[in-house]
């Protein structure tokens, strides 16, 4: 205890330290403003809940628990020698096809709101079971711990779901990354420069949506950071136990986070290897005893990597289209018009190949290409690999981005010979932060809001004792509207062509139907009167918000 307070008092004895403190308690502060803004989900947000804590299956089918893909696992593939058939499993990419044949022959039916809880939530009998949870993502295409972190919270909010949940897993990893990049600073003692760093940061659109965004992209943002540090470290110390006993944990806990991160690690690692010359043996035994670790840890990561429709062989087309994509994303992530943008990144590509000529075999090069090389690289290679259009793949290169523009602009600012000229320009630099940030935060938004959901909510609570018809895609999309299954006493989720099955399920004498705004709603809201012989409906609610556009009507056989 008196060490302990030993080191605290000395903490705060530097004043540096005192200002990142108040930093990052008002950093935290913004993000909670933030998430109170927090009104929906994304499909994806909903699978982070469901994945972690459902038993039966990784997603909320439209039917019965009792079919649910791991019941039709234990069902149809794992008899006989379980162990084998797992691993089976685990490695052919035709069972998981099969299986889905098997599960989609079953018809949507009545599904509670206690059915739609359970997905989301955990319960008693399920307090850190963490078997179904590797087994759900074995079945997926990302590493489970994230999943681990979230069902552990999860326990905490027993039977209760939560937006806080996943967003206590994110704030704590935002911190850490603050903490990080002030670190990094601190490496290069400019720890001033880098209380700039974590405000031109952590106050940036794209880091507040980092935050807002219940994935695992914050805690990878984290695992790519502190990575980073201790190979920057390496570089300086050489493979020193400890720092290879940190090497390795921040390695495997970053595989098992996200896929992406082994781009990092394996920039890094070629940098590392050609720098350390007389111990390149140890660093590639180092790294292949890291790599059979990860997997033996994780072997479904084999499939998900290599067989997936994730997998590396899944190449996408209209590259330089992708990649424009993604550094524009990147510019409106720090608030950057995108010409302006363009223009920016001309200069720093012209100051950073002029530094590093310059720079020459020194000492430094291997640091600093570590924190340059990985982050180009990246962006070329997602650009080629990365699934969908969409920011989330970019989202953990942007601390990276903020050190290596913050570091050489001090440089270059530090090349002015007049002490008075180089005050001013540091001035402006700051100014222009504040001002950069200011901008972004009064003129946009950051993603993952989803504002609008509320009156969704209110509706479903003002009906919580009908039953709700959903139409639109029930293969995995349904489920951002989690919430609205939770509260309505029933839920039929079905798509265009199930319509039908209304003549067969217990539809009451007055219920809800909300339908997609991308299907043909008049003729869906025909058939489905047509199905439960009612007669009159009225417009509830005219949905707009982004991502749940849909029509929402009050339907009666006798009104």
């Amino acid at each position: 205890m008196k060490k302990f307070l030993k080191h605290f008092l000395k903490f705060f004895k530097n004043k540096t330290n005192i200002i990142l403190s108040v930093v990052i308690v008002v950093l935290t502060i913004t993000m909670l403003f933030y998430e109170t803004q927090k009104e929906g989900f994304n499909e994806d947000e909903m699978f982070s809940y469901g994945s972690s804590n459902y038993k039966y299956d990784n997603l909320y089918q439209p039917y019965g628990p009792a079919d649910g893909m791991n019941t039709v696992i234990f069902k149809y593939v794992l008899d006989g020698n379980w162990f084998a058939n797992i691993v089976y499993c685990v490695f052919h990419s035709n069972v998981f096809y099969y299986l889905w044949d098997v599960e989609e022959d079953t018809n949507p039916i009545w599904k509670t709101k206690e059915d739609a809880m359970e997905y989301l939530t955990i319960q008693p009998e399920d307090i850190f079971d963490f078997a179904p949870v590797i087994w759900n993502q074995s079945r997926d295409v990302h590493p489970p711990l994230f999943y681990i972190l979230v069902h552990i919270v999860s326990s905490f909010f027993l039977g209760q779901f939560s937006k806080y949940i996943i967003f206590i897993i994110n704030i704590v990893f935002y911190i850490l990354t603050c903490i990080y990049i002030f670190k990094i600073f601190k490496l290069y003692k400019k720890e001033k420069l880098g209380i700039v760093a974590v405000l031109l940061y952590g106050l940036s659109i794209g880091a507040i949506s980092t935050v807002m965004f219940q994935r695992m992209y914050m805690m990878m943002t984290f695992f790519v950071l502190w990575y980073t540090y201790i190979c920057i470290k390496i570089v300086r110390h050489g493979m020193a136990k400890k720092l290879m006993t940190e090497l390795s944990i921040a390695t495997i806990l970053g595989f098992l986070t996200q896929y992406y991160f082994c781009l990092f690690a394996a920039v890094i690692f070629a940098i590392l290897f050609i720098h350390l010359k007389g111990k390149r043996k140890t660093w590639l035994w180092e790294n292949v005893k890291l790599a059979i670790l990860g997997i033996a840890i994780f072997p479904a990561s084999i499939y998900h990597i290599f067989f997936s429709y994730r997998g590396i062989g899944r190449l996408q087309e209209n590259y330089f289209e992708r990649l424009k994509f993604y550094v524009e994303e990147m510019f409106r992530e720090f608030s950057i018009n995108s010409t302006i943008g363009y223009i920016l990144l001309g200069v720093i590509a012209i100051l950073l190949i002029t530094y590093f000529i310059k720079l020459g075999k020194n000492k430094r090069t291997a640091e600093y290409a570590i924190l340059a090389f990985p982050v180009i690289i990246y962006y070329l290679i997602i650009s080629k690999t990365a699934p969908y259009l969409e920011q989330r793949y970019i989202l953990p290169t942007l601390p990276l981005i903020v050190i290596g523009v913050v570091l050489l602009g001090s440089y270059y600012i530090g090349k002015i010979s007049k002490k008075k000229i180089r005050l001013v320009v540091n001035i402006i630099a700051i100014i222009a932060v504040i001002a950069l940030q200011t901008y972004g935060l009064i003129t946009k938004e950051p993603d993952y809001l989803y504002k609008g959901y509320k009156k969704y909510i209110e509706l479903a609570k003002e009906y919580q004792d009908y039953q709700f018809v959903y139409v639109g895609i029930n293969g995995y999309n349904h489920i951002k509207n989690m919430p609205e299954f939770a509260i309505y006493k029933e839920s039929l989720i079905l798509n265009e062509t199930q319509l039908e099955l209304l003549k067969e399920r217990d539809v009451e004498d007055t219920f809800i139907v909300g339908i997609k705004l991308y299907l043909n709603v008049d003729e869906v809201l025909k058939e489905v009167l047509e199905y439960t012989g009612a007669n009159n409906y009225e417009l509830v609610l005219e949905g707009r918000a982004r991502g749940f556009e849909a029509n929402y009507y009050l339907v009666s056989k006798n009104l």
